[in-house]
């Protein structure tokens, strides 16, 4: 393949994955703005939910990566049979975390007073936490099932899926947020039930949809006959190990950068309302281009992943290539935009001249900081691909808890650069991260595969 045609392969894969990454975003949006119409105090239960919801989250939605990534070798191998026992045990894998994550959403209380919020507001979010508990085991399935049809190059059916669950729970967000059609109004409780059932139903039609369009495929989704019973359960139990073995060091990934960025936002919060404010509005306009960003490292995972399972080292390091192109582009398109609009951007989340102050050089920092962030995710995706997972994993760490956090007391509080001063930590801890990334990445495709 010519650098076009990997250009072309890399876009058609990346786009529908896109699009379900922003369909993440787009559910929680849609739960903020829905609340903040029933009240303040049922707008700061369902933010403060999002402190053990958020990284608990993530770190479940790491654990089920490792499909993508092991499927996406299986089917560049040509092991197709191989790709639906890998599904099968991250089915199981999922229901299981997703079980343990209802039980620890149903101890919210006991960690928002751990947190130091008010006993009032900590029984507010606690309940709005156990509500998003029961969705849990779905959005995990959901997970494991999307990255799976990815992983085989059928992305559109995950994204349409997600789609549907956010129109889903914008509907019944109406329902319970504002007790509409005769059910109770429920404020930031109703907003977690209602994105509970969506996952659900979310997670059904795509399981559905895989039984039935794929279990008479090659792809050895139904189980079929189990003639050799113990020899399939040794098989699960090895495939088991091996999903384990790549999504526990994304799942830990995933919740030290959590953590690294729940650091940021104390700082930020040692700096006053003023400046906590200007971040958390820097943080909103991070997160609508990571999230392409993050839906690109996927598409670059699964094809560096089929040209590590056909052990082709140039083809690994050209989709790798291809995938860095398009982030450079695109994200150079959008950090223009944050550079030359940081006034109208900040001025859609306050009118309040003080904040405005803050947040508009802050803006214009994460404008440049845009580009280090989204090469580093996707650098992860590449090594991820190569199942290069701890040693990728362990750079990570160093690069945003040696160089991000310390730099971002230094810049933010000890000399006093405010919000300004805590983007640009971010973008240190994310050009070290590309820098060591990179290296490695030399590395790892300079072996045998």
């Amino acid at each position: 393949m010519n650098l076009r045609s990997h250009l072309r392969a890399t876009l058609r894969l990346a786009a529908p994955v896109m699009v379900s990454r922003l369909g993440i975003l787009t559910i929680v949006a849609a739960d903020t703005a829905m609340t903040g119409w029933a009240g303040t105090r049922e707008l700061a239960a369902l933010a403060i939910s999002a402190a053990p919801h958020t990284p608990l989250l993530l770190v479940g939605v790491g654990l089920c990566t490792g499909t993508i990534v092991l499927a996406s070798q299986a089917e560049g191998a040509g092991k197709l049979a191989e790709t639906g026992f890998i599904l099968r045990a991250a089915w199981r894998q999922a229901w299981i975390a997703g079980v343990i994550l209802l039980g620890l959403f149903h101890t919210g209380e006991w960690s928002l007073l751990a947190l130091g919020q008010t006993p009032s507001l900590a029984l507010e979010g606690a309940e709005v936490l156990a509500m998003f508990g029961w969705g849990m085991p779905a959005v995990l399935l959901f997970a494991a099932t999307t990255m799976f049809l990815e992983a085989i190059g059928r992305p559109t059916s995950g994204m349409i899926f997600m789609l549907v669950a956010n129109v889903v729970n914008a509907g019944l967000n109406w329902v319970f947020i504002y007790g509409h059609l005769g059910a109770p109004e429920m404020g930031a409780e109703g907003a977690a039930l209602a994105t509970s059932i969506a996952r659900w139903i979310g997670a059904a039609g795509i399981i559905a949809w895989v039984y039935v369009t794929l279990g008479g495929s090659r792809l050895g989704v139904r189980p079929g006959r189990l003639r050799l019973g113990a020899r399939r359960r040794r098989r699960a139990r090895r495939t088991g190990r091996r999903l384990l073995s790549v999504g526990i060091p994304i799942g830990v990934a995933h919740g030290f950068e959590a953590g690294a960025f729940a650091s940021l936002t104390v700082f930020a919060g040692w700096l006053g309302g003023t400046e906590g404010a200007a971040f958390g509005i820097v943080l909103n306009l991070f997160a609508l281009p990571f999230m392409p960003a993050l839906g690109l490292a996927t598409a670059a995972n699964i094809r560096v992943g089929q040209a590590f399972g056909r052990r082709d080292r140039e083809g690994a390091r050209e989709a790798a290539w291809a995938a860095f192109r398009i982030i450079i582009a695109f994200q150079a398109c959008i950090a223009l935009g944050y550079l030359l609009f940081a006034g109208f951007l900040a001025g859609l989340y306050t009118g309040e001249v003080a904040v405005l102050a803050a947040a508009v050089p802050a803006v214009r920092v994460a404008g440049l900081v845009l580009l280090p962030d989204a090469l580093q995710v996707v650098l992860v995706g590449c090594l991820r691909g190569l199942s290069d997972i701890w040693p990728a994993t362990i750079l990570f760490m160093v690069a945003f808890w040696g160089t991000m956090v310390p730099s971002a007391w230094w810049l933010g509080v000890h000399l006093a650069f405010g919000a300004p001063g805590l983007v640009a930590s971010v973008g240190i801890g994310c050009i070290a991260a590309v820098v060591l990334l990179v290296l490695r990445f030399r590395h790892v495709v300079a072996r045998p595969l």
